[in-house]
């Protein structure tokens, strides 16, 4: 699986990153492009992986981490290592769930071939994922009432309605752990 999220750090701002689940690594890309950049990786391959839903605090929708823990065999018995956890937010819940399905069952997909998508769809994703990164990391305004001469309407009024939109595309309920409809992970085997 491939595509846009955004990926959250506690080290960094968060950016939206070109993401592929390929070979039992999650990697992050700076673009879709085959010559862009990896900036990081999240190992998947000889861990017990686990994905949960969660409401993020900056109330960027749709958001969901990852914890992997690696399975450390000495001797004849098996030790997990410490937690590593990385966050991303999706475009949609459909985004999101279809991330957490793919991240849950990647040893089952490891040669399945996906559906590639078109340049304006990579695209479209991106923009949507910046525009929400945009809107929700910015600080709220004063209550100003000013307008640019080259916009002629006011950037108040703007958030408003597009923060109203988003809301209601979004729950602000809180999201369980039952939300990717995925059977409980089978045990772990040491790829």
């Amino acid at each position: 699986m491939e595509g846009y999220l955004i990926h959250h750090s506690s080290k960094k701002p968060s950016k939206v990153r070109y993401c592929r689940l390929e070979h039992g690594y999650l990697r992050f890309y700076a673009s879709h492009e085959t010559s862009a950049k990896q900036t990081e990786e999240f190992r998947l391959s000889g861990c017990k992986v686990d994905v949960k839903a969660q409401a993020r605090t900056d109330k960027i929708p749709f958001s969901f981490f990852v914890e992997a823990q690696r399975v450390l065999v000495k001797d004849r018995s098996y030790a997990l290592a410490p937690k590593e956890i990385v966050e991303m937010s999706a475009g949609s819940p459909e985004g999101r769930s279809a991330w957490g399905k793919a991240i849950l069952t990647w040893q089952r997909r490891y040669f399945q071939e996906e559906d590639a998508m078109t340049e304006i769809q990579h695209e479209h994703e991106r923009l949507r994922l910046e525009e929400a990164l945009h809107v929700y990391q910015r600080p709220a305004p004063a209550a100003s009432t000013s307008t640019t001469p080259t916009q002629g309407f006011r950037m108040g009024s703007l958030r408003k309605s597009i923060s109203s939109m988003l809301e209601s595309l979004t729950s602000r309920a809180k999201v369980d752990d039952t939300c990717f409809d995925s059977h409980p992970p089978h045990p772990v085997a040491i790829a």
